[in-house]
């Protein structure tokens, strides 16, 4: 009889722990909202830890032009790079400073005589009907906003990072810019005629092309 008691006794004290171990696991469902998933049955891919509050660094560059009156100084007129700043306010929504800078250079082939003599500056100079000033500029540009974006990607607070990203963009921006041209040389006014030479006279006669006419002169301005 006191082994069989013995017997019974850690038997039961056995269930008994095992019965404990148990209860202390509640079931997903049974836990609040605000301790969130369970480690049974969460899912690895959605993390429950996933920050909605971030900050982003953005670094950019690239081709940069100024489409004008002047043609673009092909093949390369210019570069442009900027920075950016963004913050997150929840899920979908963030805001985001953006600073730009370029240098863009634009290069005509032609002299203008009526153009130029509307240019109190170029006259000035000594540019006019007889002598046309060939247009130029280099221009520096620089830019600074301040955008909302919207993410319609990323509604569903947990997903995984999109591959492709939709935004809704609404936001203020300014922008400077400083224009120069190049209308002196070593001995005063460029003789844009004489510079131009007898490939004008070739191209007005049509002897040549435009491109052969561009490719004989860009070394020339």
């Amino acid at each position: 009889m006191t082994r069989r008691f013995k017997f019974l006794f850690v038997l039961t004290l056995v269930l008994a722990v095992v019965s404990t171990a148990l209860t202390a696991q509640p079931l997903a469902s049974e836990q609040s909202s605000d301790e969130g998933i369970s480690e049974l049955t969460k899912d690895p891919k959605f993390p429950v830890n996933k920050p909605s509050d971030m900050w982003e660094l953005g670094l950019h560059a690239g081709y940069f032009a100024l489409g004008a009156d002047t043609p673009l100084e092909l093949p390369l007129p210019g570069l442009g790079f900027g920075i950016s700043l963004r913050k997150s306010l929840g899920y979908t929504f963030s805001l985001r400073a953006d600073l730009m800078y370029g240098l863009t250079y634009g290069q005509d082939y032609f002299g203008y005589g009526s153009i130029t003599q509307a240019v109190p500056e170029l006259t000035a100079l000594g540019y006019g009907t007889n002598n046309p000033f060939v247009f130029n500029h280099e221009t520096e540009y620089a830019s600074f906003s301040i955008q909302a974006l919207y993410s319609f990607t990323n509604i569903k607070f947990h997903s995984t990072a999109p591959k492709l990203g939709i935004y809704g963009i609404l936001g203020i921006s300014g922008f400077g810019a400083t224009v120069k041209y190049d209308a002196l040389g070593a001995n005063g006014v460029y003789d844009d005629v004489d510079i131009l030479g007898s490939a004008l006279l070739d191209y007005d006669a049509e002897t040549i092309t435009r491109a052969e006419y561009v490719t004989a002169t860009r070394e020339a301005l």
